[in-house]
């Protein structure tokens, strides 16, 4: 789950992502993204433990020169605590979504 007391999936609005990582004999997920607010540029890293589910859907013709996250949004599933991660890349077209036990959003210290 996104920790109260640490980032959250709001801060990773109008950022970029920059590498996604799946480890398939841990189940987690890794996500960088960076973020520019008011000019701070903020790297963060997000980790999805225990994953289920790993979708990435593209109808955006061409290769991208970067991906875009344009909205992010963090859902509880179910009473298990399955959590879904739904990042939009560009528009509707396009993004990644992740069913997983717990999100956890930090800053990355450079």
């Amino acid at each position: 789950m996104v920790h109260e007391n640490v980032m959250g999936a709001d801060d990773l609005w109008g950022g970029r992502l920059t590498e996604l990582v799946f480890n398939p004999q841990s189940h987690t997920c890794e996500l960088s993204i960076t973020a520019v607010d008011g000019g701070k540029v903020t790297d963060y890293r997000v980790t999805c433990t225990s994953v289920t589910d790993l979708h990435f859907r593209n109808s955006i013709p061409g290769l991208w020169t970067f991906a875009d996250v344009t909205e992010v949004h963090e859902e509880l599933m179910d009473e298990g605590g399955s959590r879904r991660l739904d990042i939009m890349l560009w528009s509707e077209e396009a993004g990644i979504s992740i069913v997983c036990a717990t999100v956890d959003v930090e800053e990355v210290q450079a």
